[in-house]
């Protein structure tokens, strides 16, 4: 009942639009809660361990012993309720400063009737209640309720005080016994009110830089998004322009040396016999040209696929380093079905392609594992070599066929993880992901 009168009088005293929005009002609250259970334990840890002092300061005195002894029970129940509060205003965040109203009014009137008992005002037990409305300092109450509580603290002590003593006033100087009280309730509401302040200022720019952080990162996240879809794109248009090229040159080169090794034929059935190891020659020269060919329309066409399949061109790729560098090579897949789109074989063929090179160039290994398997809706590559290794953080200037990949597996929002070490080969994965929306030209 109590409670629920409290909350009326706050409501009609302590203003709702005080300039604070909903964020920073839960806040305080919030803190209000967690600084008053620090500030009720404090208390109780206080009262038990000063609670043995009281013979020692009182031997002669066993009823301001009793005294002291009902009033360090009284702090212990209030203060331990007090700690368990924040689990039921947490249902009602509304409430906390009438919580706190009512534990800060209860601690006082207890204090007011022990002080009593210790004696009058011109006993010096009497004005430690000065320091009683600053305990509301380490609260985080807006203005009005920071006020009302601070003085009904003030209030309820001294209230408390000279019911349980009437007689004490009749003692002289009690004018500047109520100054110095009023002054100290005053200094408590300024300096509670700036402390106020600061909080809701530091609360502000702590929101303003979350927000300049999101904001931040959300333009960063569209901007890579972009980048991205451009890389993707430009990746495809060399690779559709590297496929035109093999075209071209298997068609039309492949026409050529056709018809020069058709006149070559007819030319050696009507010359003279001794021009016949000259024309071989020539014809030597034609069949190397026909390999190169092959080889030149095989690096810039990704692979027939319509010939091979997926699985069959990374199978050539796996034989061609086995029988240009007498490499030890195993290749294992798992492939299942669906396969994955152009795009994505178009990557893994071009990556694997990149990285049998380098390993070639440079690796010095006799041993390389690839493996190529497909996890859920994932292509996962993985190479590993048994060649000198390198350290990933001091790659040479000149090698970009691994900043190549990288940027190649990025461009489709893939991850790349490259781990070697001196001496201890080089293991590269990648992990590929179904081609997405910025993908949809191809």
């Amino acid at each position: 009942m109590s409670a629920s009168l409290l909350a009326r009088i706050f409501d009609a005293i302590v203003p709702k639009s005080d300039g604070l929005h909903v964020g920073f009002e839960r806040y305080a609250q919030r803190l209000a809660q967690r600084n008053g259970v620090v500030l009720c334990g404090a208390f109780f840890i206080a009262t038990l361990l000063g609670w043995p002092s009281d013979l020692l300061l009182f031997p002669d005195r066993p009823e301001l012993v009793d005294a002291f002894t009902r009033w360090r029970i009284q702090i212990l129940i209030i203060t331990a309720l007090a700690m368990v509060a924040p689990r039921v205003v947490a249902r009602q965040p509304s409430l906390t400063s009438t919580v706190i109203g009512l534990i800060g009014v209860a601690l006082a009137v207890s204090t007011g009737v022990m002080l009593a008992a210790a004696g009058g005002p011109d006993r010096p037990w009497f004005h430690t209640s000065y320091i009683a409305p600053l305990a509301i300092l380490p609260l985080s109450l807006p203005l009005g309720a920071r006020v009302l509580i601070t003085v009904m603290v003030s209030a309820a002590l001294t209230g408390a005080y000279f019911v349980a003593e009437p007689a004490y006033l009749g003692v002289d100087g009690l004018g500047t016994v109520a100054i110095v009280m009023v002054l100290t309730t005053v200094i408590a509401c300024v300096l509670g009110h700036l402390q106020f302040q600061l909080l809701g200022r530091s609360y502000d720019q702590q929101v303003l830089l979350a927000r300049t952080n999101e904001d931040l990162e959300r333009r960063v996240f569209e901007r890579t998004r972009r980048l991205r879809q451009l890389a993707a794109h430009l990746q495809h248009s060399r690779d559709q322009e590297r496929q035109r090229l093999g075209r071209n040159l298997h068609d039309e080169l492949a026409q050529l040396l056709t018809a020069m090794r058709l006149e070559l034929n007819l030319t050696r059935r009507e010359a003279p016999p001794h021009t016949a190891k000259a024309l071989d020659t020539i014809d030597g020269i034609v069949a190397r040209l026909f390999d190169a060919k092959e080889r030149l329309v095989r690096s810039l066409k990704p692979l027939a696929f319509e010939e091979l399949g997926f699985a069959g061109a990374l199978r050539q790729y796996a034989d061609e380093l086995r029988e240009r560098s007498q490499l030890q090579v195993e290749l294992q897949l798992q492939l299942g079905e669906p396969l994955p789109s152009e795009v994505i074989t178009i990557a893994i063929c071009r990556i694997l392609q990149e990285a049998l090179s380098n390993v070639a160039r440079h690796a010095k290994a006799q041993r390389v594992q690839i493996s190529v398997r497909q996890v859920d809706v994932f292509v996962e590559l993985e190479l590993r070599d048994d060649g000198v290794g390198f350290d990933p953080a001091k790659v040479p200037e000149g090698h970009f066929g691994l900043l190549g990949i990288g940027e190649r597996v990025e461009a489709l929002g893939g991850q790349i993880s490259i781990e070697s070490k001196p001496g201890q080969g080089t293991r590269i994965r990648v992990r590929l992901p179904p081609a997405s929306a910025d993908a949809s030209y191809v």
